[in-house]
């Protein structure tokens, strides 16, 4: 894929967490072709970005084949932060080229800028890219490495960047949530809940979101009675 096609593809934005348990997921079993279908227990919001995430980074080709990159990244799992840097050195050339040992933030903002996107999805780029480089351990300045996930700009009314705002969040979740029902025999349950939603997969999800849902079920059936 040339520089311009890059370019067109969509970049990688998904939680790099989710994308490493979609990669790990493939030593079980690697599809002929990878596809929105081979992950099922996700949501249709992030099965396309881990479709555009393998595209940008050259793990499928043109008809969703898997490419020798993604397959050494399945089936060597003792090498896979080495091959893995392999691939971001190639699929983030001009960034990585410039030389994130010596990158300001407001460098790294800024080169990030030509990915083309904005707002939260801009955050997502800039998250995915830098847990992934941490992960494969290329050097980075200790300025990035003290940033968090999800990097944010915000700009004055007059347009002239906010220096308080360059600061990096973490990505939409229920960090530090809790959530409190009274119980109709008397005392009180808390729930709270310490991970990200946004990384749970599979049995954990449907564990964290079922203990969710009985919550609120139990709410609207207390809430019924009162007014019955």
């Amino acid at each position: 894929m040339g520089d311009s096609e890059k370019k067109a593809a969509a970049v990688a934005y998904v939680p790099f967490k989710t994308f490493l348990a979609a990669i790990e997921g493939f030593e079980r079993h690697m599809p002929a072709q990878i596809d929105s279908s081979v992950w099922p227990t996700y949501s249709g919001a992030i099965r396309s970005q881990l479709l555009g995430a393998f595209k940008f980074l050259n793990l499928v080709d043109d008809l969703g084949h898997p490419t020798a990159p993604l397959r050494l990244l399945v089936e060597d799992a003792a090498n896979r932060k080495a091959t893995l840097r392999k691939v971001l050195e190639s699929s983030y050339k001009p960034l990585i080229s410039t030389g994130l040992q010596h990158m300001t933030p407001k460098m790294f903002d800024d080169l990030m800028d030509a990915y083309g996107m904005t707002g939260d999805t801009q955050k997502k780029v800039s998250s995915f890219f830098l847990q992934a480089a941490k992960y494969a351990e290329i050097p980075m300045s200790p300025l990035l490495l003290k940033r968090r996930p999800g990097t944010t700009r915000r700009r004055r009314s007059n347009g002239e960047e906010d220096s308080e705002g360059d600061v990096f969040h973490v990505e939409p979740s229920t960090q530090g949530s809790s959530r409190t029902v009274e119980l109709n025999g008397g005392g009180k349950l808390t729930l709270i809940l310490s991970v990200n939603v946004f990384d749970l997969v599979g049995s954990d999800r449907n564990f964290v979101f079922g203990i969710i849902d009985q919550l609120q079920t139990y709410e609207q059936q207390k809430g019924k009675a009162a007014k019955a």
